[in-house]
């Protein structure tokens, strides 16, 4: 039987493998069979990765799992929680950001305090430990090239626990003088030390129109939000 692709040996295969699995990119093995890894140590590793041991996994258990079978470590890499401006409703108070009438997009005044809160359940695939990022995703108004005041109110709390006192971060960002552009704020980080998989994230986001430090003269247009966070590939297999 002929196959559809390039023969390799054994031990190119195996390493190949086991590059997959420790999340590497397989065209970035060696060329020499010598740099290699042996038959029996490929299949040794890909044994104890399936196995869920860790024992050659280059990233570490949470505190309490080194020896858990649920927890699966294969792969990491980062994903993504995204909010768009149309699948998020204001929350009905004076505070709310008009609807755009011809793409839905909800728009920031200039002059006033425009918010809208969410939130957001952390995702079990989630690798503990790590910190979120967040960052918004807006089209200007107008051609003016003054920044855009937003901020990030947020509070997060485990199943159980209590949500501790509201973390204030600031994000400004400068019009592009292009009305047809694509914006992105600077990332912020979420301090995420002690909160595990199913806690939960409180959201407020806002756009300080009336500030001095918002120069933006113009309606700041919200086409999405999200956090970026590190995740496992299989995820977990227990559910809280």
């Amino acid at each position: 039987m002929t196959l559809p692709y390039e023969h390799m040996s054994i031990e190119e295969s195996l390493s190949k493998m086991v590059a997959l699995f420790e999340g590497k990119d397989p065209t970035d093995l060696p060329d020499t069979i010598v740099d290699r890894y042996s038959t029996t140590e490929a299949l040794t590793r890909i044994y104890h990765i399936l196995k869920g041991s860790g024992a050659v996994s280059p990233f570490a258990f949470p505190p309490g799992m080194e020896n858990a079978r649920e927890w699966r470590d294969e792969w990491v890499h980062d994903e993504d929680l995204r909010f768009p401006a149309t699948g998020i409703n204001p929350p009905g108070a004076a505070t709310d950001p008009a609807r755009n009438q011809n793409d839905g997009t909800l728009e920031f005044s200039a002059s006033a305090v425009n918010l809208l809160a969410f939130q957001v359940q952390i995702p079990h695939q989630w690798v503990i430990g790590t910190n979120m990022h967040f960052h918004v995703h807006w089209q200007p108004g107008n051609t003016n090239t003054g920044d855009v005041y937003w901020q990030l109110t947020y509070q997060v709390a485990n199943i159980a626990g209590t949500f501790p006192t509201e973390v204030v971060l600031p994000l400004m960002d400068a019009g592009s003088g292009n009305i047809a552009s694509h914006l992105m704020t600077d990332t912020v980080e979420i301090d995420m030390t002690g909160i595990t998989p199913s806690a939960m994230l409180k959201c407020v986001l806002a756009r300080l129109g009336n500030d001095d430090l918002d120069t933006f003269t113009g309606v700041a247009k919200l086409l999405e939000t999200d956090f970026h966070y590190t995740r496992y590939g299989h995820g977990y297999t227990f559910e809280d």
